[in-house]
């Protein structure tokens, strides 16, 4: 039988091949269970994958679906985008002019009402998860997730990737200092058996830079500014150095603009030291005792204690 179609050729795979039968309106249903809903109840339109329900559910340790592809691609041939072609599963989803929804490609949802705790992580929901992995005398990166928020217009906008933390247990959430806290916005981490490079780096491989590396906005709503409440940066950890600027800065290392507040040294615990060269600009706004002169003339800086 000829297939003209690309719905009529996966019904050919799915129905026929896999000897399901056919359902009602076009859709082909495999397995039985609960129709598990995510924020909306909705059905497939073509295929229905179910295992597993809330009175009887699904104990088995394998996956419902598993894709294995072992590759051996050239490169010579390829047009457009390598992942395009290297991929085991693509999913592209395109609105018109007229599309009035978010689009979204792949949609990861998991949730969980587990009570069990061990081992760690046991009880979690972790909607996506990402592994890239390097073996044997590979030269490339194993990258868990790539990320592009791309515009092609000057009236839309690009996010690389936008992560928020949803607390509706009517409860604020509360900082640890030393571990995990109840609401994260972005837990970085080193594993193996080593120590890694860095936890965040902004690089400038193809000759573009950033306004703003790290920025805190302003933005107002319901009556509070920005985001933070407490400490826009905060550091609980015991690393040699807490700031180490080393790179050449033509307006200023450290700017703080007027009315920004009070700068706060306690020197009870600790010393605030002002090099030779930068003493010139402060001694209109110190009051130097008699020992801190003689300690700026013999060792070319100003020690705070």
């Amino acid at each position: 039988m000829r297939y003209r179609t690309r719905d009529q050729r996966f019904k050919r795979l799915v129905v026929d091949e896999l000897n399901i039968p056919g359902g009602s309106a076009g859709k082909e249903t495999i397995g039985s269970g609960d129709n598990v809903t995510t924020w909306a109840t909705v059905t497939a339109q073509l295929l229905d994958i179910r295992k597993g329900t809330a009175a009887s559910p699904d104990t088995t340790q394998n996956p419902i679906v598993k894709v294995s592809r072992v590759m051996q691609m050239p490169f010579s041939g390829l047009s457009g985008a390598a992942p395009d072609y290297a991929a085991g599963i693509v999913s592209v989803v395109s609105g018109t002019v007229l599309n009035e929804v978010q689009t979204v490609g792949v949609l990861g949802y998991a949730r969980s009402a587990s009570t069990v705790a061990s081992p760690a992580g046991a009880d979690d929901a972790l909607g996506v998860n990402g592994v890239g992995r390097v073996t044997g005398s590979c030269t490339g990166s194993g990258i868990g997730g790539a990320f592009d928020g791309r515009r092609d217009t000057s009236t839309g906008r690009a996010t690389g990737a936008e992560i928020s933390t949803s607390n509706f247990s009517g409860v604020a959430g509360a900082y640890n200092s030393t571990g995990y806290s109840n609401t994260t916005g972005l837990w970085i981490v080193p594993l193996g058996d080593a120590d890694s490079g860095v936890g965040v780096s902004f690089g400038n491989p193809y000759g573009f830079q950033y306004k703003v590396g790290i920025g805190f906005s302003g933005q107002v709503t319901a009556g509070l500014t920005g985001s933070i409440a407490d400490s826009s940066i905060r550091d609980d950890c015991t690393s040699a150095v807490a700031h180490d600027i080393r790179g050449t800065h033509a307006t200023a290392a450290i700017r703080v603009a007027a009315g920004a507040g009070a700068s706060v040294f306690p020197c009870a615990t600790g010393s605030f030291e002002i090099p030779t060269e930068c003493y010139s600009m402060m001694s209109r706004r110190l009051t130097l005792t008699g020992t801190q002169r003689a300690t700026m003339a013999g060792t070319a800086r100003l020690r705070m204690t």
